[in-house]
């Protein structure tokens, strides 16, 4: 009798435990993500330093403390490490999102903060983000989201002062854009959209990436924006690391906030958060390769 009400417990742990990598999360159909991530659910780790994501400046305490299967504080150089937290002051979904703030003065503001998922050739992110201040000048230079390792940024979404490289570039600088970034021949490209004239407000940031077909395409708020061939030496992905380390340093406060995290390997198409949607509302019929 035992025996078998053991195995009963243990068949309905098979069908009732999700078929999921990803964090906790509160996103609709998250059996579909490796990674979802609201900053919602539990509460974060303590370390030496406080509550994860430990960043005392100028130290290494955070290093190796884990909440949700993210691992903190891979690195704190040059007295950083300052500016971010999970905060409650502003959020896309209740209660909580994850906010990074770099000061005047400071250079290579993290700790990193780090997920892992199996290997795949074919990922689709999307989140949303706050930028709070505005980026201005030739000082933008700002990896934000790195795929695999932040100590080689060939595979990374960075903030930019234009949406793709020029040279000579532009006159005055027009602003902030997020980018695909490589350092393979330092390419990048992204969507047109200014983030600095669209301050304080929740943008919907999709992006995937085909390593076979090298075929990139971008979705601001559910609308298509950017599709086009794009080359990077990367032939698979297996972590994402949310950093913000920046190239140079800053002349001004510079404050963001991200939430509501996802990224699948199956090729999908993800949608703004809680819409269930499968398919884009514009599929792209051909590749449209911008220049």
């Amino acid at each position: 009798m035992i025996v078998k009400f053991l195995l009963f417990i243990l068949a309905l742990l098979v069908v009732y435990i999700p078929d999921v990598i990803a964090s906790e999360c509160n996103e609709p159909g998250n059996n579909d993500y490796v990674i979802c991530e609201d900053w919602d659910i539990g509460t974060p780790t303590e370390g030496d330093c406080g509550t994860f994501p430990c960043d005392e400046p100028g130290t290494n305490k955070g290093q190796g403390i884990s909440w949700h299967d993210w691992t903190n504080g891979t690195y704190c150089v040059d007295g950083g490490c300052d500016g971010s937290e999970i905060t409650t002051s502003k959020y896309y979904s209740s209660p909580h999102s994850y906010k990074i703030q770099f000061n005047p003065g400071t250079e290579y503001a993290v700790p990193d903060t780090k997920h892992t998922f199996p290997s795949t050739q074919n990922v689709s992110i999307r989140f949303y983000v706050l930028l709070e201040t505005p980026m201005t000048g030739a000082d933008v230079c700002h990896h934000f989201l790195f795929f695999n390792t932040a100590s080689a940024a060939n595979f990374s979404i960075d903030w930019r002062q234009q949406w793709e490289k020029r040279w000579p570039p532009p006159d005055p600088y027009p602003g902030s854009f997020l980018v695909l970034h490589t350092y393979s021949g330092s390419n990048w490209v992204g969507p047109n959209f200014n983030f600095n004239e669209h301050l304080n407000e929740w943008v919907c940031v999709e992006m995937h990436y085909n390593f076979q077909t090298e075929q990139m395409v971008w979705y601001i708020n559910g609308e298509e924006m950017l599709t086009r061939e794009w080359h990077t030496p990367v032939t698979e992905v297996h972590s994402l690391i949310i950093s913000g380390f920046e190239c140079v340093e800053i002349n001004q406060v510079r404050t963001f906030y991200l939430d509501n995290i996802v990224v699948r390997t199956d090729g999908g198409y993800i949608g703004p958060f809680g819409s269930g949607d499968k398919i884009p509302p514009n599929p792209p019929k051909k590749l449209r390769v911008i220049e």
